[in-house]
């Protein structure tokens, strides 16, 4: 049974996209997910903020994020955060790999 914000891959492997929503001023990614996914914002926006506060990058709509060592935007001591109320798409970092091995040219 597919639960609210899952999508179940064809081959039956269980949910390769997740959907969140972040109220603005949420930590972003979400205590508790996985650290090496992709995220992609459909509505809102995400924050990256510098140690003294100022503004570093604004996420919007269709940009990607992934706050793993491979393709993270984000240094020590940053603070990332929703900057409104926002919705995610999540894709785990296995899924990903796995679209890559798939697709690869």
């Amino acid at each position: 049974r597919v639960g609210a914000g899952q999508h179940h891959r064809p081959d039956g492997e269980g949910p390769a996209l997740r959907v969140a929503h972040l109220r603005r001023g949420a930590q972003f990614p979400p205590p508790g997910s996985d650290s090496d996914a992709l995220w992609v914002v459909r509505r809102g926006a995400i924050e990256l903020r510098g140690q003294a506060g100022e503004l570093l990058d604004k996420l919007g709509e269709g940009d990607c994020y992934s706050p793993s060592p491979k393709g993270g935007l984000t240094q020590p001591g940053q603070q990332v955060h929703a900057a409104e109320d926002t919705l995610l798409y999540r894709l785990p970092r296995q899924r990903l790999d796995g679209l890559r091995d798939a697709y690869a040219e």
